[in-house]
């Protein structure tokens, strides 16, 4: 039985770091939500100077989470790719990418995943699903 955190309903995080990790992406798209929902809000001359204030912060948030800085733990980060729990065909996209490391995996973003030449949306899931249990982020775009 596979042991590696799917986040579904009726599956919680187990660990600490998959817990942080659920709450830093939920607060991630909490803040999408709203910026999109403040800028598609009145003209700020309609709309009330605190709210207005507020959506501000909200936007300059949204704004700085495109700027995550990408993170994998000290001990995965030498880790080859053919030690990955994912289909041989996804590790031999990695490789044919010239990522032959979870190190080599943090410049690129998971909007960069889907662009690689044969990888599968199956296989884009079980590489995300894979380093998400590994406890590497990746920004999103």
């Amino acid at each position: 039985m596979d042991e590696s955190y799917t986040p579904t309903p009726d599956r919680q995080p187990n660990t600490p770091e998959e817990q942080r990790m659920r709450l830093m992406r939920a607060g991630q798209k909490a803040g999408k939500l709203s910026a999109a929902l403040f800028a598609q809000a009145a003209e700020p001359s309609e709309m009330n100077g605190d709210l207005y204030e507020l959506a501000e912060k909200i936007l300059a948030l949204s704004a700085e989470e495109d700027t995550i800085e990408p993170y994998a733990p000290e001990d995965v980060l030498g880790t080859t790719v053919d030690a990955l729990d994912v289909s041989i065909r996804t590790q031999n996209v990695l490789k044919r990418q010239g990522i032959n490391l979870i190190d080599d995996l943090l410049p690129y973003s998971y909007a960069d995943f889907r662009r690689f030449q044969n990888l599968s949306r199956a296989g884009f899931d079980e590489l995300r699903r894979e380093l998400t249990r590994l406890g590497v982020m990746l920004r999103e775009t």
